[in-house]
């Protein structure tokens, strides 16, 4: 169905975020996450498409991967589920997701040591060699 032939006030607002966590405290980037989003769930709340007295039905989902390579039953399986991903390919997609994020931080990382390896030749010519 085209979200756009759905009523307004039938309509309901998920934000859907992905974010990268400490291996061994999830937890902490789940509050972060819910704190940061918090003003703007209240302000999509207020703002009614519903009628004069009823909300919006807003839901924040907050996919979390561990930096280390950690895929959470409870942080990344779930929330994946509560957006509609079918059982049968939740487990491939959040690998999915794991995989391109290493890949960037993989193409980021050597950008980086290219850019401080070059930096750092450069400095060494300018100050007449390495100290």
């Amino acid at each position: 169905m085209d979200p756009k032939q759905i009523p307004p006030k039938d309509r309901d607002i998920h934000l859907v975020e992905l974010k990268f966590c400490s291996d061994i405290n999830p937890q902490q980037t789940l509050e972060k996450a819910h704190n940061q989003h918090q003003p703007l769930i209240q302000h999509l709340q207020t703002r009614s498409l519903r009628g004069i007295s009823r909300n919006n039905q807003v839901t924040l989902h907050v996919i979390l991967l561990g930096v280390g390579g950690t895929i959470y039953n409870q942080y990344t399986i779930t929330p994946l589920l509560n957006v509609g991903v079918p059982t049968h390919k939740v487990h491939q997609l959040a690998t999915k997701l794991h995989c391109h994020a290493m890949k960037s931080l993989n193409k980021k990382f050597k950008q980086d040591s290219y850019y401080t390896l070059t930096t750092t030749v450069i400095i060494g010519d300018l100050m007449g060699g390495y100290w």
